[in-house]
């Protein structure tokens, strides 16, 4: 089985100046609503939600294998060793934040389930 080069991807190609516009625009767009819905609910105390952290943690654990995957198939077709240690990090964090759900108390088990008890969650993330 022959591999194939492929010549342009998103790591290979540049970003011209209207995508960089537009990425900026966006990003401030983004920032600028979201700091104008904290500062207006800012003084109101939130609800208790005991499931955020779990929910919370399961984003990020999907979130950053699925980055290591596509990072690893780009650093196989590009053949960048900065794309394999950039992979690597996101697998480690996606892996500890696994871990970090495995053991935090009240999601699978009362204690956790590698019975860590109630002070596993400060130390672990």
């Amino acid at each position: 089985m022959r591999h194939h080069r492929v010549s342009a991807t998103i790591v290979t190609s540049g970003a011209t100046g209207r995508t960089r516009w537009q990425a900026f625009g966006l990003s401030a767009l983004l920032l600028a609503v979201s700091l104008g819905v904290l500062l207006t609910n800012a003084r109101a105390p939130g609800p208790t939600m005991p499931a955020f952290l779990p929910c919370y943690s399961t984003g990020v654990v999907i979130g950053d294998l699925l980055t290591a995957f596509l990072l690893l198939n780009q650093a196989r077709l590009v053949g960048r060793l900065s794309l394999f240690v950039l992979a690597a990090a996101y697998l480690f964090t996606g892996l500890s934040a696994a871990i970090q759900l495995l053991v935090f108390p009240g999601v699978f088990s009362e204690e956790g389930l590698l019975g860590g008890g109630r002070r596993v969650p400060s130390g672990c993330g």
